[in-house]
């Protein structure tokens, strides 16, 4: 049995809506370098955290002391320039309709079962600087959640100095994958950092994969939220559900048609 619980939130069936995010106050997290160096002052990231770090090690990060909510970061996080998640309900391309049920997932679509793996993404955003260097930079996100911390890692080789920022979202999943996360959002206010990879928390309570020969659980990305589609898997699993992003947009770890089975 695969999968993880990191952190799950989702949702109740509701219906896709613009949400106003003007009113929530980041929570944070802390960055490193590859490499081994620490942080220091005009080093530092823009949100500083509590109870959470990251490193890099091979060029893919690792965490450290998951758990507590991080505060800091609010005047980056109030001047970012966040996006409004679409009204309609977005699609996976060149997947056709079928049955989510079948797999015995919980869901955030609208009539999905609501379990405590798939309660509604709870609106959070965060802010961290990730400076340019020629080494590998790795940025850990501790996203509040109603279970503890939901935890989005970054690795990236900058090549200038810009704001990461993340925002987990109430959006509905998209159609044709089971969603085995919420739906986050992940851009920058400069050039998107080169050699990006997101690692994104799962939350069902577990789940198998009936075809393991396959690469069958995927991060899905959407410019806009509305059309979605797969992106190449990141090199290194072990930290999660891992995808290359090469420019800002909306990410969601799901499943096709037929290929795992949830466990509750």
């Amino acid at each position: 049995m695969v999968g993880s619980l990191l952190g799950g939130t989702a949702l109740l069936g509701c219906d896709p809506q613009v949400i106003d995010y003007e009113d929530v106050s980041g929570v944070g997290g802390t960055s490193s370098s590859a490499g081994g160096a620490s942080s220091s002052a005009g080093g530092a990231p823009s949100s500083v955290g509590v109870g959470g770090a990251s490193s890099s090690a091979g060029g893919a990060p690792s965490s450290v002391g998951v758990g507590g909510s991080n505060l800091g970061g609010a005047a980056q996080v109030d001047d970012f320039p966040w996006p409004n998640p679409p009204m309609e309900r977005g699609v996976v391309a060149g997947i056709e309709p079928w049955d989510t049920s079948a797999t015995g997932c919980c869901s955030r679509a609208p009539g999905g079962s609501a379990q405590d793996a798939c309660l509604e993404g709870i609106p959070g955003r965060v802010v961290l600087e990730i400076e340019q260097s020629e080494d590998i930079q790795s940025l850990q996100f501790d996203m509040a959640s109603r279970d503890g911390d939901s935890m989005v890692l970054m690795s990236a080789r900058p090549e200038e100095t810009v704001n990461v920022g993340v925002m987990e979202t109430t959006m509905v999943p998209p159609e044709g994958i089971v969603d085995l996360s919420p739906v986050f959002w992940v851009g920058s206010d400069g050039p998107f950092p080169a050699s990006a990879a997101i690692y994104l928390p799962v939350s069902q309570y577990g789940y198998s994969v009936n075809d393991p020969g396959v690469k069958t659980v995927l991060v899905y990305y959407s410019e806009d939220g509305v059309g979605f589609e797969a992106l190449e898997k990141a090199p290194l699993e072990v930290f999660g559900n891992g995808a290359l992003m090469t420019q800002p947009g909306y990410v969601v770890v799901g499943a096709g048609p037929d290929v795992i089975t949830c466990h509750p």
